[in-house]
């Protein structure tokens, strides 16, 4: 027989990083109250985290709409979250949906937002909760409401 699995790590156990792919919708430009939450990740002595994310979006209308996105933290899961003092990223790409002469046929372009930030001055040996939060963008006028859905990794990592 094989030997036994390893036993599950000790309660309090450090975590130097943590990450969500958990697919995220929004149909308003407001952030909505609560996101996605990943952690803890604890500070370590430098007192810094990277925050990343890699995101692509659709639009569920026709239209084009670009999107925003933030980072929060907070020492607990339940929050409340602080945000992130480097702010909101502007996607990258925007997203279109547009319908074509043919109704069967729709062409999607899908949107991107890029998130790369360091959050500095947190205290070294505490565990810290971190939000990701999306929005979609405003449009132009005539162009219907839509929904979005955001897609991709979101990490945080200690330095």
């Amino acid at each position: 027989l094989d030997a036994p699995p390893p036993p599950p790590p000790a309660s309090g156990t450090a975590q130097t990083s943590a990450q969500s792919s958990e697919s995220q919708s929004n149909s308003t430009s407001a952030y909505l109250s609560s996101g996605v939450i990943i952690g803890p990740v604890r500070a370590g002595a430098s007192g810094q985290i990277k925050l990343e994310a890699v995101i692509s979006f659709n639009r569920s209308a026709n239209g084009e709409n670009d999107a925003y996105a933030k980072w929060g933290y907070s020492t607990s899961a339940a929050g409340p979250f602080t945000d992130v003092p480097a702010g909101e990223v502007h996607s990258t790409i925007n997203a279109y949906r547009l319908r074509t002469y043919d109704p069967d046929e729709v062409i999607y372009e899908t949107g991107a937002i890029s998130i790369n930030q360091t959050l500095s001055g947190l205290t070294s040996g505490t565990d810290y909760y971190f939000e990701f939060r999306p929005r979609k963008g405003a449009y132009s006028a005539g162009v219907p409401t839509a929904n979005n859905v955001f897609n991709g990794l979101k990490k945080a990592t200690q330095l």
